[in-house]
């Protein structure tokens, strides 16, 4: 395992990926925040309000708070990439987050609750950082024993 994670380090290390992905998932998390009626649909493949026996279901505030997460969590890997104290956590959370929409996207909603692109880079991110976090957790446990 150890080669593995050398090669994908020199390939994309992983302060280049908190760079990166943080960027894009503040930069998702923004829009959300700020255009959910613009970004629920093309995003997401969701509308913004549904209608039902309650009546309409306005879902903007859930998905203007969900936006925020985001942001933040992207905002948390972007300081992450300059501040090795932050790296492990914000791997783990961005990891972690990226999962659940891979899961949601991929396999629960079937295609139905994120287009491709999104689904495509959610999933290479979950199982980039996931996979490094797996590896620094084993090797502080080999270091540990």
């Amino acid at each position: 395992m150890k080669p593995l994670i050398k090669i994908l380090n020199k390939l994309f290390p992983v302060k280049t990926y908190l760079l990166v992905m943080g960027v894009l998932t503040t930069g998702a998390g923004l829009f959300l925040a700020t255009q959910p009626d613009a970004a629920a649909p093309s995003v997401l493949i969701l509308p913004i309000e549904a209608t039902g026996e309650s009546g309409t279901l306005d879902y903007q505030p859930l998905f203007q708070h969900w936006g925020i997460l985001l942001a933040l969590i992207g905002l948390l890997m972007i300081a992450a990439a300059s501040n090795q104290e932050l790296e492990k956590a914000a791997v783990a959370i961005s990891g972690v987050e990226k999962l659940f929409i891979a899961i949601l996207g991929g396999f629960v909603f079937q295609d139905a609750f994120v287009t491709d692109l999104v689904l495509t880079i959610d999933s290479a991110g979950a199982i980039y950082s996931l996979g490094y976090f797996g590896y620094t957790v084993m090797e502080a446990f080999k270091k540990a024993s």
